[in-house]
């Protein structure tokens, strides 16, 4: 089997799929609001959604109302009541586990045309319902990394210690940081490690949590570290990116070859739920420069076919060389 065949016949494959995630702690947040005219007086009963989702909401006797649950991630939020020009607020970003904010206001109107647009003020410094040093990341997949624990590392209150052993938070131990993936827990019991990984394609949010905790994190040591993976929408959309490092020549090459795939939108048929696919090919020659040398195989780290460098041992009595 030639070097080639058995770097991609043992390459990491990750595959995400989210249909209708289900709420989970730290996965999901809450949108809240008063809707009103342009008086200011509170409008019953208008109709309040997110574009795109199964998501809404009636308004009650003074206008307020607030969504539960909803996915981490932008959307656009929606008003609507007979008489009035709907009202649209794009680009509204919902945190996990926060609450955000968006009144809306109606405009008179005896004929019916389109949607008024309304530029969002941006999302505090500090959300609602954020009562300790947490620090939330979004957007991870634009940016020059290939693990989410690259980003985390360069927040305040962590430390690598390593890809074998995790990160560390507040001077703790590694292992002592609970981790977990769309609320579900994956930080193993024996070797204390996170023991799923997650791409920077399938990414939403990824929040650190360095301060005081609550009781629904009663077993974490040092800190709790939050990865919530992306959803479908209403359009189809996806992205593909490669990465190599074999144009460089064999001297200073190892072989590195990276693909990220991601593919989410709606599920045909079914208006109310959404698929999202996110995958990782990772592949490589040659051993890796901090590598030591591995009997046999003549691998030194230097570069891809340095396992054709004859390896010499200084023969005795008992020295058996192959």
């Amino acid at each position: 089997m030639t070097p080639r065949a058995r770097v991609f016949i043992s390459s990491f494959l990750v595959l995400c799929a989210a249909v209708a995630p289900l709420a989970a702690q730290e996965a999901t947040g809450k949108i809240e609001g008063i809707v009103t005219d342009q008086s200011g007086a509170p409008i019953a009963n208008a109709q309040v959604t997110l574009v795109g989702t199964a998501f809404g909401a009636l308004t009650s006797d003074k206008g307020y109302y607030f969504m539960n649950n909803v996915p981490a991630g932008t959307y656009t939020v929606r008003a609507k009541f007979i008489g009035y020009t709907a009202t649209e607020v794009p680009n509204t970003r919902v945190l996990g586990g926060q609450t955000i904010t968006r009144n809306l206001k109606l405009t008179p109107s005896a004929v019916a045309i389109g949607p008024v647009v309304v530029e969002a003020q941006t999302n505090p410094i500090v959300p609602r319902d954020q009562v300790t040093s947490k620090t939330i990341i979004t957007s991870m997949e634009h940016l020059p990394v290939d693990d989410p624990r690259q980003v985390i590392a360069l927040t305040p209150g962590v430390v690598e210690s390593g890809s074998n052993n995790g990160l560390v938070l507040r001077g703790g131990r590694p292992g002592e940081a609970n981790v977990y993936i769309d609320g579900a827990p994956v930080r193993s019991v024996g070797y204390g490690r996170q023991i799923t990984q997650v791409g920077t394609n399938a990414v939403e949010e990824a929040s650190v949590t360095t301060g005081a905790l609550g009781v629904d994190f009663g077993d974490a040591q040092s800190g709790v570290i939050s990865y919530t993976t992306k959803t479908g929408g209403h359009t189809y959309r996806g992205s593909a990116s490669y990465e190599t490092d074999e144009p460089f020549g064999n001297g200073t090459s190892l072989g590195v070859n990276r693909i990220e795939a991601a593919f989410s939108g709606p599920i045909p048929g079914l208006s109310k739920l959404t698929f999202s696919f996110s995958g990782i090919l990772h592949g490589q020659s040659s051993c890796g420069i901090a590598n030591t040398v591995v009997a046999g195989t003549g691998c030194t780290g230097s570069g891809v076919g340095q396992d054709q460098v004859p390896l010499y041992s200084l023969g005795g009595i008992d020295t058996n060389v192959t």
